[in-house]
This record gives structure tokens, C-alpha cells and sequence, in this order.
């Protein structure tokens, strides 16, 4: 006797090798038509900010203080133009002094906006928030601190050593190149002190992005640091505008700020290299004879 075909065999297009639905079926998933930038992390060969950099922190920031509110500016202090003073002078100080007050205001909010974004924007919402790395932001708003705090120390050092007096200083009375009897602000000029730390701040923010994609990479990461550095620049050209500093006050503070701000990053955090150093650790041990501690430690 022959059997009937079953229904199955006779039904056209369907295989009967194909598994049955829910039996090891894989669902592959098309792919994305774009892909995921991949987010920003610490690097294993960076150097993390650790106990030499908190000194080195510390230790700026102690000694500028001290500078500023233990050695004075000299006296008499000296006021003269030189190099490209006059020309920047002419070109951009404000003729009356309500212009000039307006524009040293203005220089200083630019001021205190270079010196929060590198924690605000950066490390706090950037790379901790959207980027979901607090870790990471822990580094940077450190990092940022770092250079910041150097930076003040180059401040401090120089306007209490130089004793440039500034160009709206006036000598004292019955003098014409007598500056002793004016405060020390006056006899503070050089060098520019808000251009100094926006440069520094700005300096910060490129060894940031140039070392990590925070904005993706590309030319939102080129952006923030040309942002950074343009806003820097308008800093101290308003602070000659406002007859608070001279030209060369600003182009100093400038290549002073930048520097300190690109190059500590950049050589102490931003690099694999790092001194020879040894770790040493106590850890609680459970051997076969019992509970215990162990010394461990890598070179």
C-alpha cells in the first residue's frame, strides 16, 4: 500500500528543513545607520592626579597667596610705555572713564565664565553627566584646578617683583614718577591677571579636548577650544580698552596663561609618562592556617 502525501509535502513554498518558529530562531538586527561615537574615558597610561599634583597644588596656590599679601609691589613703581604700548593705547583704550568702568566689568564676568566652565561645563555636565563618567569629571575639574592654581602663582609672582604701575595710576602729589603712596592694585600692572587666567583656562580646555573627544570629537572639540581661546583674547583686549593694563601686560599674560594651562595638562596628566614609583598595599588575607594581612606592592 502506498501512504498519501502529507499536506505539508504538497503545500508549495514551504521548506520543510526550516525550524519551527521559537525553535532556535535567531533575530538578527539590522545595523545602525550611523554609528555611536564612542564616549571619552580615562586612559590606563594617563597619569591620574594623585598625592605629588595635590602638593604641587597646594604649594602654588599657598605661595601666591603669601606673595600678594606679604611682599609688596616696589616702590616708587615705574610707568612707561614700551615696545607696542602706545600703539594698542590709540587703537583701543576708551575715551571717557563710564566706557572704561563698563568695559572692566565686562572683563571681569568673562573672567569668573573662563574660570567656572573647565568645572561647570566640562567635567560636571559634560563628562559626568552625559558622558555618565563622574570618575572622569573627578579628574578634570582636579586637572583644571592644577593648572589654574599654577597659573596664579606666575600671577602673583610677577606682579609683586615688576611693580609696573598701571595707566590710569596717577603719581603721588608734589611728584611727576613717584608711585609709592598709591595702593598696590597700582602698582600691579604687569602682568594682566584676568588675561592671564583666561588664557590659562583656555589653555586647559584645548589639552581637554585635544586629548579627549568630550563633544564628540571633530569640529565640536575644535570649536570649544577656538571658542576658548577667542573669548581669552577679547578678555585682554578689553582690559587695555578699560585703561586697567598696557598692551604688553596682555600679550605676556597671554603666552604666560596658555602655556600654563596646555603644557601642565598635557606633560603631567596627558602623557604615558610618569616617574618610577612603587605601590605598597596591606590587604586582608584568608591562608589554609587562617586569617591574616599580607604586604603587597608592584614596581
Amino acid at each position: 500500500m502506498i501512504a498519501p502525501a502529507s499536506a505539508e509535502a504538497d503545500s508549495p513554498g514551504v521548506d520543510d528543513r526550516a525550524p519551527a518558529a521559537g525553535l532556535g530562531t535567531t533575530t538578527v538586527s539590522p545595523p545602525l545607520a550611523l554609528p555611536l561615537p564612542l564616549a571619552p574615558r580615562w586612559r590606563p597610561e594617563w597619569v591620574r592626579f594623585d598625592l605629588p599634583h595635590a602638593i604641587l597644588s597646594g604649594t602654588s596656590g599657598a605661595a601666591a597667596l603669601g606673595l600678594r599679601l606679604f611682599v609688596a609691589a616696589p616702590r616708587p613703581g615705574w610707568k612707561d610705555e614700551v615696545l607696542f604700548d602706545r600703539a594698542f593705547a590709540q587703537a583701543l583704550r576708551a575715551d571717557d572713564a563710564q566706557t572704561r568702568a563698563t568695559l572692566s566689568e565686562a572683563s571681569d564676568v568673562l573672567q569668573l565664565g573662563f574660570l567656572l566652565y573647565p568645572f561647570l561645563v566640562d567635567a560636571a555636565l559634560v563628562a559626568s553627566v552625559i558622558h555618565d563618567d563622574p570618575d572622569l569629571g573627578f579628574q578634570l575639574g582636579l586637572i583644571s584646578m592644577e593648572s589654574l592654581l599654577v597659573s596664579s602663582l606666575t600671577i602673583s609672582a610677577t606682579k609683586s617683583f615688576v611693580g609696573r604701575v598701571r595707566p590710569d595710576g596717577e603719581p603721588c602729589p608734589g611728584t611727576t614718577d613717584d608711585y609709592g603712596c598709591r595702593s598696590e592694585t597700582t602698582r600691579s600692572s604687569f602682568v594682566s591677571g584676568h588675561t592671564t587666567l583666561a588664557f590659562a583656562s583656555a589653555g586647559t580646555i584645548c589639552a581637554t579636548h585635544v586629548h579627549l573627544d568630550l563633544y564628540g570629537g571633530g569640529w565640536g572639540d575644535i570649536a570649544a577650544c577656538a571658542g576658548a581661546v577667542g573669548l581669552a583674547t577679547t578678555t585682554g583686549l578689553l582690559r587695555v580698552a578699560a585703561g586697567k593694563h598696557y598692551g604688553t601686560d596682555v600679550v605676556a599674560g597671554a603666552l604666560l596663561g596658555f602655556a600654563t594651562g596646555y603644557f601642565v595638562p598635557t606633560l603631567l596628566h596627558f602623557t604615558s609618562w610618569a616617574p618610577v614609583r612603587s605601590d605598597f598595599g596591606v590587604v586582608p588575607t584568608l591562608p589554609t592556617s587562617g586569617p591574616g594581612l599580607a604586604l603587597i606592592g608592584w614596581f
